[in-house]
Parts: C-alpha cells; structure tokens; sequence
C-alpha cells in the first residue's frame, strides 16, 4: 500500500501530489488498456510484470486529503523487494534491460496502433 505523506511540507518537497496522480493514471488507464491490447493481439511479450491494482483513492487535491494505491504483493510471483543499494549484482544488470526494452517496445509500437 502507498500513501502520500501527511506533513504538507513533505507533500511539497517530493511533490506526491503530482507524481501519485500520474501513478493512480497510470495503474487505471494505461495499463489496463496496454493489457487488453496484448489480450487482443493474443501476446505476451511483457509477461506479468504489473501489480494488480486493488484501490485507488485520488484525493490529494482535496484539502487534507490523502493518495492511497493499493497494489497486489508480487513476492509470490518471484519478484523480491530490492534492498537499498548503489551496485546492482550481475544478475540484475542483466534482466533489467531485456525488460525495460520489452516495456519500451510495447509503448512505442502503441504510438503506431490505429485507434
């Protein structure tokens, strides 16, 4: 579960409100319909690599208002939390960029889709 801060200074330094919108967008507009599309062409090509979207609550803009995301625990489907740290291992290194360009495929092969 993700949530914005409560300290409104907090809220400013980070500027939650503008990137928890973007993210509540993100989990249900884009994804959904990137999913639905890869349903639709019978692909695969990103796997599973979305969290499922449970809640959703927007209401930064409200005065006292808080985000709130509620994502699926993807630990059972393999994925680890990753410890903070400046060097990734090899193993890491390696996967991250076969995903990331998959992601970035997928995304601009959208830009080319007829509507």
């Amino acid at each position: 579960m993700k949530l914005t801060p409560e300290d409104p200074i907090k809220r400013e330094l980070f500027d939650t409100d503008v990137l928890f919108h973007n993210e509540t967008h993100i989990y249900t507009e884009v994804i959904p319909f990137v999913e639905e599309l890869l349903r639709k062409r019978k692909t695969n090509l990103l796997g599973e690599i979305f969290p499922k979207c449970y809640y959703v609550e927007n209401s930064s803009a409200c005065v006292g208002g808080r985000d709130i995301i509620v994502l699926e625990d993807m630990v059972p489907r393999g994925f680890s939390p990753s410890a903070e740290r400046l060097v990734l291992d090899y193993d890491h290194c390696s996967v991250a960029p076969r995903q990331l360009a998959r992601y970035h495929a997928v995304f601009y092969g959208l830009k080319n889709v007829e509507k």
